[in-house]
């Protein structure tokens, strides 16, 4: 039996990751990318925490000035 990892997956499954680029998010979900489609996203992160490789949002406009912020 393998262990429950991060959201109910198991670990193993977890360890075979792979970085997916901004252009391949941008063709699956739709919008406009503007920047390098070429950039690796290696997984999801908070806001105030996210740093190379990672992603987030804003999904309320409360937020904007934290993102001011960061860039």
């Amino acid at each position: 039996m393998r262990s429950a990892g991060v959201g109910g997956l198991p670990e193993q499954t977890l360890e075979k990751r792979k970085p997916i680029t901004l252009g391949q998010i941008v063709s699956e979900l739709g919008g406009e990318l503007i920047g390098d489609a070429g950039v690796q996203i290696l997984q999801i992160a908070a806001l105030e925490s996210a740093g190379a490789g990672e992603i987030s949002f804003v999904a309320q406009a409360r937020y904007l000035p934290q993102l001011a912020v960061l860039g």
